[in-house]
């Protein structure tokens, strides 16, 4: 009897043993749970400022001068140009420089000549036009001492055009006299020698004008955009393949081009979406559209199409950029991110039950990641509890 006792006992004590340890089992799994939804989906702003190295892509078309003796630049570097406008004035090599020189000296003949005619002839706008000459001499001449380049090369432009409208008042208003006329017969002779030599280049496309050429103009062009490689973006970078370029003129579409960079993983953009990019050292962004991304040897080149002006990048051919500043959208722990089957989740609370929503993560930095669900994915709402 005792020993019955004894069975029954050791019986009621395990079934007390296991039941403990249950509820020790169920309290655990709860108190984990809980634990897991503890952060909240809230609304935020975050800042991700990565440095990413990049080549400029401009919409540009380059013209070659060929050979020639002899170039005179009728435009200045910077200028916004039409088609059609002239460009510069070319000679041939078999050119002779003394005949271009005795053409110069017989339009200052004629000028001289002209003015002294004039002289007799109250004509108020020819004295306005040349009465701003000679202001702005004395300008050229104050800035020229005091080392204001911008000033001068701004005054230098104006000058040749009151020059040229000074030379137009002087044919249209001076009465040709016999001596008069047999400068002018002179001078048509010295031009029809002059044009055989001479040719004259103009503008085929609206834009920029720039004469400078680094010979990647092959390398880095909108028509090969899709196929740029990494180890050409590098090639740039690291100066190699680069030489000073053939001799030539380029007009420069700043309506459009282009930005590549090169990223070590994927940054999280959204294709077709805007993003300022901030280059290294100004604090004004440039607004550039996510228009492609290309993984291509564990790297990821992401070129953004840009508009407005292009400032010194007109002629920068490598930059480092950040993109963003400050991204805007729902915040979720970093830890709450996970991957399935190649694509990012989260998985929220829904009334109880765990619930998986796929993401394209925007932008994360440490402990935080911005978030936004995929196209037919449920939306996640401010204030909904996240497992991490």
């Amino acid at each position: 009897m005792n020993f019955k006792i004894g069975k029954l006992q050791v019986k009621k004590r395990f079934i007390l043993f296991l039941v403990a340890a249950l509820i020790l089992i169920c309290v655990t799994v709860s108190v984990c749970v809980n634990a897991a939804v503890k952060a909240e989906i809230y609304w935020g702003v975050l800042n991700d400022a990565e440095f990413f190295s990049g080549v400029v892509i401009r919409d540009e078309t380059f013209y070659p001068y060929g050979e020639y003796g002899r170039l005179d630049r009728a435009a200045r570097e910077g200028d916004v140009v039409c088609a059609g406008a002239l460009i510069a004035e070319l000679y041939s090599p078999d050119y002779i420089a003394s005949k271009l020189d005795d053409l110069a000296s017989q339009r200052r003949n004629i000028v001289n000549y002209q003015r002294n005619i004039m002289k007799t002839v109250n004509d108020e706008e020819l004295k306005r036009v040349e009465g701003e000459i000679a202001t702005l001499r004395s300008r050229l001449a104050s800035a020229a001492l005091n080392g204001q380049n911008e000033s001068t090369v701004t005054a230098g432009a104006e000058l040749e055009a009151l020059l040229a409208r000074q030379n137009e008042l002087l044919r249209l208003k001076a009465k040709a006299d016999e001596h008069l006329t047999t400068l002018y017969t002179l001078e048509a002779a010295l031009e029809k020698t002059v044009s055989v030599w001479k040719s004259e280049l103009t503008a085929q496309r609206d834009g920029i004008l720039s004469y400078q050429s680094d010979g990647l103009e092959k390398t880095l062009n909108v028509q090969d955009i899709s196929s740029l490689s990494v180890a050409e973006i590098f090639s740039v970078l690291n100066m190699k393949n680069r030489s000073s370029g053939e001799e030539g003129y380029r007009i420069v579409n700043t309506e459009k081009w282009y930005i590549a960079l090169v990223c070590a993983k994927n940054p999280n953009l959204i294709l077709g979406d805007r993003y300022d990019l901030y280059r290294r050292g100004s604090a004004v962004p440039v607004s550039g559209q996510y228009i492609s991304e290309t993984h291509d040897g564990g790297k990821t080149i992401c070129l953004f199409e840009c508009a407005g002006e292009m400032g010194g990048l007109i002629d920068a051919r490598t930059a480092m950029f950040f993109i963003g500043g400050s991204v805007e959208g729902l915040i979720v722990p970093t830890s709450a991110v996970f991957t399935v089957n190649g694509l990012k989740a989260i998985q929220v609370d829904n009334k109880g039950k765990r619930e998986t929503v796929y993401v394209k993560v925007i932008a994360s930095s440490g402990e935080q990641t911005v978030v936004r669900p995929m196209p037919d994915a449920t939306e996640p709402y401010i204030g909904q509890k996240v497992y991490r």
